[in-house]
């Protein structure tokens, strides 16, 4: 059975700009991701699926520029839930190029335009 495993690496990054489409609004960011080196992101928030609007599906697209030179492309997706006040909670599944899969769990501060959070492996 397949499992959360250990944690990889925090994330430390900024959002650098928002894009408002009707149906849709897709979140681009750059992060220090640890070992997984600097980040560059787009997180499109999908409508919520819910009645009061808190919670609906991410769709997550970016490529890490590794320490040792690579440029590893991933993608995934999962799930965002309002988590106050201008403030997103994302929790994701992707999958880089290499086959890596990873479990992140990202928080997004629209006024302080931050993202920090955690990655972990999937075993």
């Amino acid at each position: 059975m397949s499992a959360i495993g250990e944690k990889q690496a925090e994330i430390s990054g900024k959002i650098t700009s928002v894009t408002i489409r009707d149906a849709s609004s897709e979140v681009n960011l750059e992060a220090n991701v640890g070992e997984f080196g600097t980040v560059f992101g787009t997180v499109t928030f999908e409508p919520p699926v819910d009645a009061d609007g808190e919670t609906g599906p991410v769709v997550v697209r970016g490529r890490a520029l590794r320490p040792d030179g690579a440029t590893v492309p991933f993608r995934g997706g999962g799930t965002w839930r309002k988590s106050g006040k201008h403030r997103w909670e994302i929790k994701h599944i992707s999958l880089d190029a290499e086959g890596q899969r990873i479990f992140v769990v990202d928080e997004f501060d629209m006024v302080a335009r931050t993202n920090t959070g955690t990655l972990y492996a999937l075993d």
